[in-house]
């Protein structure tokens, strides 16, 4: 789950170009997809990508696209926008922690920036900080999963704290904005308060960790 950290950070890069807010709507961003797959359009039309970021789409069942440890083989489809977009909603925005929230997050960059996510990250991110090995899960059409699945070292990873850390810096180079920084941290985008930092957890074990009190990732 420390993946869906870096989608974030693909969101934010978004924003730093002007081409997304975090007020746009799914709705708007896949009105094509969502009338293709015969949906209703007002299902999407309030859901943001804030909501999404935040878990808060109101999926009415938890765990759901969980590739981790659900038998993909039996899903109903294997064209994992459709199964997101007609999954079911309750139209509370309850909070509710899923996979599908990350997995639209990565299509989201997709659609917005015509490269999937891992090309795009590639070359905004881990080309530009050095990164020596670097690897996502993709589903059956090779759309990088966004929740879960990022193969990268444990010492790559730590960069990705000491940007949020340094205000969007690598170094001398500008990764991301302080504005969007602020708004993650501000917001709790994946990133959330952990004792006196802020911390995201992988499912086995994985912890990326900042504390700004102690300058350290």
């Amino acid at each position: 789950s420390v993946t869906k950290a870096y989608c974030v950070t693909a969101i934010g890069m978004l924003y730093d170009e002007g081409k997304i807010q975090v007020t746009d709507t799914i709705g708007d961003i896949f009105a094509d997809e969502i009338a293709a797959y015969g949906i209703d359009e007002a299902k999407w039309a309030d859901i943001t990508i804030h909501d999404v970021m935040k878990h808060k789409a109101g999926f009415k069942v938890g765990g759901l696209l969980d590739i981790d440890a659900q038998d993909a083989t039996k899903w109903a489809s294997q064209d994992y926008l459709e199964l997101v977009l007609k999954a079911e909603l309750d139209g509370k925005k309850t909070s509710r922690y899923t996979d599908a929230a990350y997995y639209l997050i990565s299509r989201v960059v997709s659609k917005i920036s015509g490269e999937n996510l891992d090309i795009f990250l590639a070359k905004r991110l881990f080309n530009k900080t050095n990164c020596r090995e670097f690897a996502f899960a993709t589903c059956p059409q090779g759309y990088p999963i966004g929740a879960t699945g990022l193969y990268i070292r444990s010492e790559d990873v730590v960069k990705l704290g000491r940007i949020y850390l340094d205000g969007g810096k690598y170094g001398e180079t500008q990764i991301i904005s302080k504005e969007w920084v602020d708004l993650v941290l501000e917001k709790g985008y994946e990133l959330n308060r952990s004792g006196e930092g802020y911390a995201k957890g992988g499912m086995r074990g994985q912890y990326l960790y900042i504390n700004f009190n102690k300058n350290v990732a």
